[in-house]
């Protein structure tokens, strides 16, 4: 019987060694058994470390509580502009109601000219008419005077 020679590596001419057998894996003893005989291999505890649902529901929770911090944030900063926007249009509208009192007041006016004879009045008051514009003749002077105030 002749011997072979080993297969040598393509690229360099150094003979190919067969490789290693694995080693056998050590059993862990598992320190939450208490059976003397209870042992566990390593890939079974790294396995088993790997499959512990704390860090994932760990990670789930603060990344819903971050969320909920900035929602709540998000909303008080809306709220505060939201305030803010009001207060800056209350004096407009404050405004608005005075020159609506006034603009009352002077249709009055006009309605009572035009109810007295006046030609000019009872013009304005049949084109206001025409236009859709009520004039509403029963406040009294002294109650629209009021109002501007």
């Amino acid at each position: 019987m002749s011997q072979q020679p080993p297969p040598m590596s393509s690229v360099i001419d150094i003979p190919l060694a067969p490789a290693p057998e694995a080693q056998p894996v050590q059993p862990l003893r598992d320190p939450r058994a208490h059976a003397p005989g209870a042992t566990r291999t390593r890939t079974e505890a790294a396995q088993a470390a790997l499959r512990s649902p704390f860090i994932p529901l760990l990670l789930a929770g603060l990344a819903l509580l971050g969320w909920l911090a900035f929602q709540a944030q998000q909303q008080m900063a809306e709220r505060q502009n939201l305030q803010t926007a009001y207060a800056s249009q209350q004096q407009t509208v404050d405004n608005a109601g005075k020159l609506r009192a006034s603009l009352d007041v002077l249709a009055a006016d006009t309605q009572r000219l035009a109810d007295g004879g006046n030609a000019n009045a009872r013009a304005l008051v049949d084109e206001l008419k025409k236009r859709g514009v009520t004039i509403n003749s029963t406040n009294t002077p002294a109650a629209a005077a009021a109002a501007v105030r």
